[in-house]
């Protein structure tokens, strides 16, 4: 890959990985609403609440970079960017959906291994903004930069 290739690549990355971090913030004051102590395990714990949280960050950072890059591509504005997953559909919602699935059984299990390995049953509000807000940020990095690593533009 191009090295113009790769700083698109990982701009649209860091755009991602604020914007994730932002709102794992936001949703952590909606839904814990400054509660003390959180569950980690539970109907409402941190665990639980990793599900829709992996899943609209994973869903939304290959979804949004996706169509923009096909846009850009589409419009003359850069070239298309090599090597499909080809495990991936080319279809963009389709694709966004299934690298939701993918990110977020990833990020659940994360989620409970870390707290399991390190023995925690509850945390405090001010932990799990710090602790949703880094793996949001994380998270949407990482998924904006494996969507744009493996989109493929098909003309057709």
């Amino acid at each position: 890959m191009s090295i113009t290739k790769r700083k698109y690549q990982i701009t649209e990355s860091i755009i991602g990985s604020v914007i994730s971090m932002a709102l794992s913030a936001l949703f952590v004051f909606i839904v814990f609403d400054s509660k003390e102590p959180i569950q980690v395990f539970g109907e409402m714990g941190v665990i639980v609440d990793a599900i829709p949280q992996s899943m609209g960050i994973a869903f939304m950072a290959t979804l949004i970079p996706t169509i923009m890059t096909r846009m850009r591509i589409s419009n003359g504005d850069i070239n298309a960017i090599e090597g499909r997953l080809y495990f991936l559909p080319n279809h963009a919602f389709l694709r966004s959906l299934l690298m939701g699935l993918i990110f977020t059984i990833l990020g659940v299990t994360l989620h409970f291994v870390v707290f399991s390995v390190l023995n925690i049953e509850s945390i405090n509000f001010e932990d799990v903004l710090i602790f949703k807000a880094i793996y949001g940020a994380i998270l949407g990095a990482l998924v904006g930069f494996t969507a744009l690593s493996h989109l493929h533009w098909n003309s057709n």
